[in-house]
């Protein structure tokens, strides 16, 4: 019993202190507030901010959280060393109705028509290290400590699913469409 309080007492006190250290430094050069990223509160009573999927399982199917600038105020900032360095992603698509894979190398910005489709498939814009911040998606460096890419999936000339597709975390991945899923092989720098 003694050992469990203790961890359970710890690991709060962990979490704190990481959140903490995390939101000391996470500011910009800057050092606005309105240039910190948004971090995950520490008590599941404070809201969330708009559109945040929820913390925790609890069993909960939500829909994915739309990280994307379509149907969200949030626009998409990355430098033009970030463009330079990171211009082409790896990518593997599954058609869901056949269980097929396909490995495609993709140049960030430009659309690739899916072979024996319709469909045209962009990998719109990719940040090495995703953060949200007060009122944009912006990288934190140049590092790939957290890499996403944000695709696009258009049917003719209709886009049919936008969203976020992250190499860790794909939890919280945000590109949904009911023939094809992404994930975020590598990215070429």
């Amino acid at each position: 019993m003694f050992k469990k309080s203790f961890l359970l007492l710890f690991a709060s006190g962990l979490l704190v202190f990481t959140v903490a250290c995390g939101q000391e430094g996470s500011k910009e050069a800057s050092g606005t507030a309105s240039d910190a990223p948004i971090m995950a509160p520490t008590n599941a009573a404070t809201a969330l901010p708009g559109g945040h999927p929820a913390v925790g399982g609890g069993g909960v199917t939500q829909k994915p959280t739309d990280h994307s600038s379509v149907g969200s105020a949030k626009e998409v900032r990355v430098s033009d060393e970030i463009k330079a360095k990171w211009n082409k992603v790896e990518i593997e698509l599954t058609d869901m109705s056949s269980a097929e894979k396909k490995v495609l190398k993709l140049d960030v910005g430009k659309k690739v028509t899916i072979k024996g489709t319709n469909f045209k498939i962009s990998a719109v814009v990719f940040v090495p290290h995703y953060v949200i911040y007060d009122d944009y998606i912006g990288s934190k460096s140049n590092e790939p400590n957290n890499p996403a890419v944000l695709m696009e999936l258009s049917d003719g000339d209709k886009v049919v699913a936008r969203g976020w597709i992250f190499k860790t975390f794909t939890t919280f991945n945000s590109f949904v469409h009911e023939k094809y899923s992404v994930a975020l092989l590598m990215q070429d720098s």
